[in-house]
């Protein structure tokens, strides 16, 4: 407690007599009123310049977003048509693989048919066709599967 007792003393005894030394006269106290007045007034320019600034930097500001959500826009249509058309290229590839695969089955179904056909016709001209089937008959009385598919095609 008593440090600091000396400490406001100290304080008091100190600054409170120079305070008195350095009294302004009244001509230093206007000048200085004066003084005082114009730095008001070149704060006031300062800040209406600030305000200017900051006006102008917000349009700015404004036009530079504007600016990219154009250009996020154009950007974003151009994405979506590379995507479309990456999707015609897959469309059209798939179509052409599955016309292909149809194209190959159907080949080799006629294929398969024709080849029947002409053996059968070849059988035919030679008029062999009967004694095929009769001899299959007599191999169907041992072979109980193929008296099964004899019986399926009305053979037997």
């Amino acid at each position: 407690m008593c440090k600091k007792a000396i400490l406001v003393f100290f304080i008091l005894f100190t600054f409170i007599p120079a305070a008195y030394l350095y009294a302004f006269t009244p001509d230093q106290e206007r000048q200085l009123f004066q003084i005082l007045g114009e730095i008001k007034g070149e704060l006031r320019q300062i800040n209406k310049r600030i305000e200017e600034v900051n006006t102008s930097l917000s349009k700015r500001i404004d036009d530079t977003n504007r600016r990219i959500e154009e250009v996020n826009r154009s950007l974003n249509e151009r994405i979506d048509k590379l995507i479309d058309i990456m999707i015609g290229i897959t469309a059209t590839f798939a179509g052409l693989v599955g016309a292909m695969m149809g194209l190959v089955f159907w080949d080799r179904k006629t294929l398969i048919t024709k080849a029947k056909e002409e053996t059968i016709k070849e059988i035919e001209k030679e008029g062999r066709l009967k004694d095929l089937i009769c001899a299959l008959r007599k191999l169907a009385k041992n072979d109980q599967k193929l008296a099964e598919v004899l019986q399926q095609f009305n053979l037997l």
